[in-house]
């Protein structure tokens, strides 16, 4: 026989549940903080089952923060969190526990598209990124088997300025690109997005060539410049 318990904490935490003389829960379960919901939903067999309801309490007021489903204790079904004023923060779905298909996070202006096959990143990924008074930057590429592959490009709003990344088993394997409306410049970005080591620069309309190095994106050591017949002018 199940019975009705209510268990209160010295935190102001409160929950309402059914539970049998074997401590199995079933049925509907809340939690309060202070008087205010702050989570609800289903226990089958002790596993928590169908939708489930979180809250934030802020001051006087309690504001939706995300919504799961479950089936078997494993989130299946539609996700949903959103941002304390009220906006989507991230959707998507879980099969058997695991994401699945494409994935939104957004915040602002901002967003990011994300695809997943069994719980890794697998596909497409898009996101667009509100850099304030730098402007916008836009990144795509793609994933295998949770790992970036092939060719990632990041390029500012008016694409004057345009990075390309090569990428294979998530590691990059090629030299990365820079490019802008005079010069274009070759060499390798580090795991923060900052030159690192030999860099060489080539304008566009072939008038000069400059040859750089780097440490954590600050120019280091040599550097050498090269007119448009290959003449070394300064060192």
């Amino acid at each position: 026989m199940e019975n009705l318990k209510v268990k209160t904490y010295e935190n102001g935490i409160t929950e309402m549940f059914n539970e049998n003389e074997l401590g199995i829960k079933n049925g509907k379960y809340f939690k309060y903080e202070n008087g205010r919901i702050k989570e609800e939903g289903n226990y089958k067999t002790n596993l928590k089952d169908g939708k489930w309801i979180y809250y934030i309490i802020e001051q006087d007021r309690c504001l939706l923060q995300k919504e799961e489903n479950y089936k078997d204790g494993k989130l299946e079904g539609n996700y949903k969190e959103y941002w304390e004023y009220g906006q989507l923060k991230e959707k998507g779905l879980y099969i058997d526990g695991k994401k699945e298909g494409n994935w939104r996070t957004e915040n602002g202006h901002s967003w990011e598209n994300i695809s997943y096959k069994n719980g890794l990143k697998e596909g497409e990924y898009e996101r667009l990124l509100d850099g304030k008074e730098k402007g916008f930057l836009f990144t795509k590429g793609q994933y295998i088997k949770g790992q970036k592959e092939g060719e990632w490009i990041t390029e500012d709003e008016d694409k004057s300025n345009v990075i390309f990344e090569n990428y294979k088993n998530g590691k990059k394997y090629e030299l990365d690109k820079i490019e802008t409306r005079n010069h274009i410049s070759f060499g390798r970005l580090n795991e923060n997005g900052q030159k690192e080591g030999e860099w060489t620069l080539i304008a566009k309309d072939s008038s000069y060539k400059i040859v750089e190095n780097y440490k954590d994106g600050v120019e280091e050591g040599l550097s050498r410049h090269y007119d448009k017949d290959g003449k070394l002018t300064a060192e």
